[in-house]
């Protein structure tokens, strides 16, 4: 029985309008868990090397992570993954909002699409059932008129929507998939992998509760978190001034890169100009450390970037928005595996939640590996490699190319891939990757 996911997974193909639900167990999912992990194990699985990422073979997923839609604190992501139409390469974004949780409670773990339909299509999901409904009267829409329109025909009010518009059915290769007309996966181009298969939107509701192992326990860890959140300096000026504060933190400190990367602070920035601005000095206060500039890289960086790549994956995997969640430094991360333990019921540390992020990066680049993706193609714009222009950063030297291809070098050997960048055999093996050793 499946506890803390649904254990189905959701194959819609726009071709052939046919409809398969794949159930999985519990094996799978504390392997890849969900978010990116079921993208990356589908897009590698059943997607042929070399698709054109605007054809009918490219896939189109939508995952809720493996908390999304459950009683917890600030984790209501899903992941949208396709091979990108600007560089052909693996594609994902994490994005907020109610779909993914509506898609849990609508019965599924993830929606895959294949295949392209005859004419302009949604896709109607609710409480297990699923229908390819004609969308003919809606392309060519925009956002408002369309969310209107599907919730007026379904007659829900409550419906979730995701979808394109006109960028996206034209094609646009920054096009992105915006759902509640509110939260976007930020213009990466997967809004046209959706356009090309003929896919107007997604409607989505449901009203199935997840199962979960101690929901005690897990209400408990979110009256806790809420709690310390509520408390927090951060939280307040969160809400009262929004992602903009960075900006004055940012300012102050110098790596806030403006100009085209030639200035290391903000020329103007009219949101932060009151009498007491959020300067660096009280940054320490609200929990937020001295940053460096992102153009010096470290040596005893390599690892720590290395490892926030992996944690990166994990948060992704799990549904957590980093910005709500970490960014705060307010929930340390042992809260986090508790709050995976009561959901499951697994016994599980944040040594296993690392692996699934170190399984989810080295998985990303066996699929650009097999695009024809390599060392050859990690390498940096030459403005990165030139000094900054401001005055509170005159003078500095940027990253040499050779500095970053010996950082580069150090990475591979970190993450076990070889000097081309292709993970090795023995990796993937250890990672539990061995289907992927003959790709």
């Amino acid at each position: 029985m499946a506890i803390g996911y649904t254990g189905k997974i959701l194959y819609v193909n726009l071709s052939t309008q046919s409809i398969l639900i794949e159930e999985l167990g519990d094996i799978f999912y504390r392997t890849y868990m969900g978010g990116p992990g079921i993208g990356l194990y589908y897009l590698l699985k059943n997607m042929t090397v070399g698709v054109d990422s605007l054809g009918p073979d490219n896939l189109l997923i939508i995952a809720p992570g493996l908390l999304t839609g459950l009683l917890s604190h600030c984790v209501p992501h899903y992941t949208v993954c396709a091979k990108l139409p600007l560089t052909g390469t693996f594609g994902k974004s994490a994005v907020g909002g109610w779909l993914g949780s509506e898609i849990k409670s609508a019965g599924f773990d993830a929606i895959i699409f294949r295949g392209r339909a005859d004419k302009p299509v949604y896709l109607w999901v609710h409480n297990g059932e699923v229908e390819i409904k004609d969308a003919s009267n809606l392309w060519g829409l925009e956002s408002g008129l369309v969310d209107e329109s599907i919730k007026c025909e379904l007659g829900i009010k409550q419906v979730r929507i995701a979808q394109i518009g006109p960028d996206g059915e034209n094609l646009f290769p920054y096009a992105c998939i915006v759902n509640e007309l509110s939260y976007s996966d930020r213009g990466k181009g997967i809004g046209a992998v959706m356009g090309s298969k003929n896919l107007k939107a997604i409607a989505v509701y449901g009203t199935e509760k997840v199962e979960v192992a101690d929901s005690a326990r897990l209400q408990s860890i979110t009256h806790w978190a809420a709690h310390e959140v509520r408390l927090h300096h951060l939280s307040s000026i969160s809400h009262s001034k929004g992602t903009p504060q960075v900006i004055a933190v940012n300012k102050a400190a110098g790596p806030l890169c403006t100009c085209n990367r030639n200035q290391g602070r903000a020329q103007h920035d009219p949101f932060f100009v009151p009498n007491k601005p959020i300067g660096f000095s009280n940054g320490a206060s609200l929990g937020i450390l001295r940053g460096s500039m992102g153009k010096e890289l470290l040596w005893e960086r390599v690892r720590l970037i290395l490892y926030t790549n992996f944690l990166g994956f994990a948060y992704e995997a799990l549904g957590v928005c980093m910005l709500g969640y970490i960014a705060r430094g307010i929930i340390p991360l042992k809260k986090l595996i508790e709050k995976t333990e009561a959901v499951t019921g697994w016994e599980t540390s944040l040594w296993e939640l690392m692996k699934v992020g170190e399984r989810l990066n080295s998985m990303a680049q066996v699929f650009n590996c097999n695009e024809g993706f390599g060392s050859q193609h990690d390498r940096l714009p030459s403005r990165f490699y030139e000094p900054l222009l401001s005055e509170l950063n005159r003078g500095k030297l940027g990253t040499s190319n050779n500095t970053f291809r010996e950082a580069a070098k150090l990475y591979y050997e970190m993450a076990g891939w070889d000097a081309q960048g292709i993970p090795e055999k023995g990796k993937l093996l250890e990672l539990g990757l061995n289907w992927l050793t003959t790709q």
